[in-house]
């Protein structure tokens, strides 16, 4: 019979008026294609064992489409050639598919309804990944306070072949300042990203485990720094910004803090402070845990201007005026054969100032 509508259809089948065994019955007609709704833990892959893919057929309109048995046909076909597999009507339209993977690889599931191809589902399956061969990649050594950390997780099984398929429960536990949150996601290829944000400047540690047991190279760990527009300008402490002495040691101490008020810890490379008014000036830098110590010994006197750069940013100048003789006192060897050298009211001038320059010089 052919129906020219979708809807609900009673058919009641009569022989000498009396009712078949089995009528009457529904029938429910639909429109559109045939379909599969498949699921299963395994569906697309994973590691080696006997898998079960259950599935039902529809219209494009949902409508149920009844099978038996002998409607299915399936094959598997894997890296050396098909594979055994058992396929059972469960339900008016319902079905499963059951075969066993037996080494590493690609496999297709091809699904034949009514003696039509209705669809291929594309499994890869690999032997356990083992925490011993699984590696971490591009994780970087520094990173930025407030951008997001991307890592890799790259799973191997035991014989260091790479994994193809997701499922695992990794474990990643990232340890730092402010306790930042984490997320894996599951790649579904044999490979997991892993992201963070640090939310303020230090060290973070990372410890990364399967099966209760951590990967080789654990705990990795990764430095944020801030950069200079997320930090306050320096606070500068001592008698050595206010002022200094000829010949004599001063100092002063320099911290940093971010927005929120926290210290900045600062290495070597990450603040520079340069002086302006002397070029034999030295400075000594030290760091402790949250500052850094600056001595100088000042050879002149006069007004030297210290500037801080924090990550190659000027962030604060200021000026410490030095007690003692300026540079430009000091008497050349050429002033006293200039001296010597003139005659009358000239050389009785010239030894004059140059005897006054001595005196305050000496003073």
């Amino acid at each position: 019979y052919t129906v020219k509508k979708p809807g609900n259809y009673k058919i009641d089948v009569k022989l000498d008026n009396t009712p078949l065994s089995g009528s009457p019955f529904n029938v429910r007609v639909g429109t559109g294609q045939l379909k599969l709704n498949c699921t299963g833990s395994a569906l697309k892959g994973g590691e080696l064992r006997p898998v079960e893919i259950r599935g039902k057929v529809e219209l494009s309109d949902l409508t149920p489409v009844d099978i038996r048995d002998e409607d299915i046909s399936v094959t598997v076909e894997g890296p050396s050639g098909n594979v055994p597999v058992k396929t059972k009507a469960t339900g008016k339209n319902s079905f499963t598919i059951n075969y066993e993977p037996k080494i590493g690889g690609s496999y297709k599931v091809a699904v034949t309804i009514f003696g039509k191809l209705i669809d291929t589902i594309d499994a890869i399956f690999s032997d356990p990944p083992d925490p011993e061969n699984c590696v971490i990649e591009d994780l970087p050594d520094t990173v930025f306070v407030g951008e997001t950390v991307s890592f890799l997780i790259i799973t191997k099984d035991s014989k260091g072949q790479r994994c193809l398929s997701g499922g695992e429960n990794f474990v990643v536990l990232v340890s730092g300042s402010g306790a930042p949150r984490h997320k894996i996601d599951d790649n579904r290829d044999g490979t997991y990203t892993v992201e963070f944000v640090p939310v303020r400047g230090g060290q973070y540690t990372i410890d990364v485990s399967l099966k209760r047991k951590k990967l080789k190279g654990t705990p990795y760990t990764v430095t944020a720094k801030y950069s200079a527009d997320q930090l306050n300008p320096p606070d500068v402490l001592g008698a050595g910004k206010r002022t200094a002495e000829v010949g004599k040691t001063a100092n002063f101490t320099i911290t940093v803090k971010d927005k929120s008020g926290n210290f900045v810890r600062l290495e070597e490379n990450d603040i520079d402070v340069k002086c302006e008014g002397s070029k034999d000036l030295k400075l000594s830098v030290s760091f402790a845990r949250t500052s850094v110590n600056v001595d100088y010994i000042p050879k002149w006197g006069g007004d030297y201007t210290f500037i801080i750069f924090v990550y190659g940013k000027e962030m604060q100048r200021f000026v410490v005026p030095v007690k003692g003789p300026k540079e430009t006192d000091v008497i050349t060897t050429s002033e006293v054969p200039q001296a010597s050298r003139a005659t009358g009211p000239a050389r009785e001038e010239a030894t004059e100032s140059l005897r006054l320059r001595r005196r305050t010089v000496s003073t």
